[in-house]
Order: structure tokens, then sequence, then C-alpha cells
């Protein structure tokens, strides 16, 4: 996949899989927060409401700009405006598709539970909106 595309207000923004230099600054935002053993989109939604619009504009790269070089702030400030709920929503169910988290885990020798617990999640609530079906399963056949 080579990303998702969004217009947000007159500007244009893509989504990518994660460079290292962004999953940092995400796991640095994110830092303390516990999920649960088993948990869904839904559940991920409600843990970081607070924080999902910093974490958003961590992965969201205006068009023409790189991960590397753009400014989160500027882009914070412009995605608080005009960025609406539905795409709020369509951003976060992107990112698992764009960055599938089974898939890392399986890689980097986590534990089968743990993967396991999230398909089982995933699979008893597949999204945030109906319209938008996927299992981690299908992610992870996708990647091999």
């Amino acid at each position: 996949m080579d990303g998702k595309e969004y217009v947000i207000g007159d500007r244009k923004f893509v989504q990518k899989r994660l460079v290292w230099g962004q999953a940092r600054q995400l796991i640095k935002e994110i830092e303390g927060v516990e999920l649960p053993s088993e948990y869904t989109p839904k559940d991920i939604l409600r843990l970081l409401e607070a924080k999902l619009p910093n974490l958003i504009s961590i992965v969201l790269i205006p068009e023409g700009q790189t991960a590397k070089a753009k400014d989160n702030a500027t882009t914070l400030e412009f995605l608080e405006w005009e960025l609406s709920l539905e795409q709020t929503v369509s951003i976060v169910e992107d990112f698992f598709e764009c960055n599938p988290i089974p898939s890392w885990l399986e890689k980097i020798g986590m534990g089968s539970g743990m993967i396991g617990g999230f398909e089982k999640s995933l699979e008893k609530e597949p999204g945030l909106t109906e319209t938008s079906p996927y299992s981690a399963e299908e992610t992870l056949q996708r990647e091999i």
C-alpha cells in the first residue's frame, strides 16, 4: 500500500506506513497509556481521545512535505479547525490498514497470545464504522 490521501479544508495530506521517526513520536505521545489485553479500534479511540489530534498530526503528512521536514505543531493547529469527525474516524481506521500492528508484533517476536487477542477483538468489532470491514488476519495475509 502506497498510502491514503485526504483533502482536509483546502489542503491535501497523505498517511503512509510509519517511518521510525514518526513511530518514536507516537510512542512518546502515548507513553503511560495502558491497553487492556483485548481491545478494538473503538477502545483505542476512547483511550486516546484527548491525544488524538496530536497523534493525527504526527501520522498525516502535508502534500509536498516529508515526515521528517513537516511541522507537527502547524499541522495540529490546522487540523483542529478543519478536520471533521468523519475524517478522524477514517484516519484511525486507515492507520491500522497502513500499519499492520499484529504483523509487527509477530516479526519482533511478541507472543502469539497478544496477536491472537488483537485479532479476536477485531473479529468481534472489525472497525470503527460498519462500512469499513477489515481484520488483522486479512492484513497479515496481505503482508505475507
